[in-house]
């Protein structure tokens, strides 16, 4: 019986913890606290049956009774995120969730080229050039690493594509469009290496995550001449008038300071800013085909973004698909494995035209 408040204590924590993960995160340690309860749920479920089991098995009846319940009530919602997952992608795979680690068909190395750090993802082996993605990191343009996300870039790359990662020009050092300046210097480099990269040069797709993601969805949407075959836009702002309306001082990432760093100051300031950083304004016959990954509950980038973005798109008649995450919140695919993370993935794989992914 001594031992009985150690079940009794993790179930407290374990509910708490859930629900707070679903409660609109207004701290960036409360979001980062959501992300991980949602995406790594079905681990703290094994904690929740086994809290249960224990007070079952040794307590006096109605203790071991509530203990039971609780326990299976918290593995109910714990696993909420997964079960979501499962009703939304037929190659979601509950192994997964416990054994994904990284592909070691896949490496990663690092040089500098064109005058910038450059992390690349590629399969171990090339047998003939294949597709290729210029992918920009996160990090509310004022800092982020290329290398971010290493498991998960392995993991794609090692299905057939090599991902290119650029460190581009950050604030508030440089302003837009220092990073699309980048981002060109990146594929004009890359189209002229081709060979010995072994990649197709006219099989090009942009991808970013958060901030990543407006770099690549304005350079892709504003260049038809660069012939970008595809855009990949993760939780990204499409819309920089939208993103500064809805920007305030006291909000979880202080928005309004990042987009005037970024930008060089409020739209009546530097208008043309405002116009070529969004992407929406730039819809036209020649946009690319576009996937959109955006969590529901996302309280850094709100994914109203991505919803504005993608009716832009369906209005124009251009290909795009939308994978809206229910239960999700910023930065959902971090953890190799997770929910979000396999559904990214498959939509990816898809969207390029690879085979199905590994389970």
């Amino acid at each position: 019986m001594k031992t009985q408040w150690i079940p009794v204590v993790t179930l407290a924590i374990l509910a708490s913890l859930s629900a707070s993960a679903w409660i609109p995160a207004q701290s960036l340690w409360r979001w980062k606290l959501s992300l991980a309860t949602l995406e790594l749920g079905h681990w703290l479920s094994l904690a929740a049956l086994l809290s249960g089991a224990w007070l079952m098995l040794g307590s006096p009846r109605w203790i071991g009774l509530v203990g039971a319940l609780t326990g299976l009530i918290l593995t109910g919602v714990l696993l909420i995120p997964a079960l979501q997952a499962q009703a939304l992608t037929p190659t979601f795979s509950w192994a997964a969730l416990w054994t994904s680690s990284g592909s070691r068909d896949a490496v990663m190395m690092e040089t500098t080229a064109p005058g910038l750090r450059l992390v690349t993802f590629r399969p171990k082996t090339i047998v003939k050039p294949l597709p290729w993605i210029v992918l920009f990191h996160s990090g509310g343009w004022e800092g982020g690493d290329p290398a971010e996300f290493a498991e998960w870039n392995l993991d794609l790359a090692a299905e057939g594509v090599i991902i290119l990662c650029p460190a581009y020009r950050l604030a508030p050092q440089h302003q837009w469009p220092a990073p699309e300046e980048d981002a060109l210097a990146v594929i004009q480099w890359a189209r002229r290496q081709s060979v010995e990269l072994q990649l197709d040069p006219e099989q090009l797709h942009l991808m970013g995550r958060s901030a990543g993601a407006q770099i690549a969805s304005a350079t892709a949407f504003r260049h038809p001449e660069w012939h970008v075959k595809g855009l990949i836009s993760f939780y990204g702002p499409s819309d920089m008038h939208f993103a500064r309306t809805h920007a305030y001082e006291d909000d979880i990432l202080n928005s309004l300071k990042l987009l005037r760093q970024y930008l060089g100051g409020d739209p009546e300031e530097v208008p043309q800013s405002y116009v070529t950083a969004s992407a929406i304004d730039f819809i036209g016959q020649n946009t690319p085909p576009t996937l959109l990954l955006h969590g529901a509950r996302d309280t850094l980038v709100w994914s109203r973004q991505s919803e504005r973005l993608a009716a832009a798109l369906e209005r124009e008649g251009r290909p795009v698909t939308f994978l809206r995450l229910p239960w999700a919140v910023h930065a959902c695919d971090y953890f190799p494995g997770s929910p979000a993370a396999q559904i990214a993935k498959a939509g990816v794989v898809q969207f390029l035209g690879l085979q199905q992914p590994r389970k």
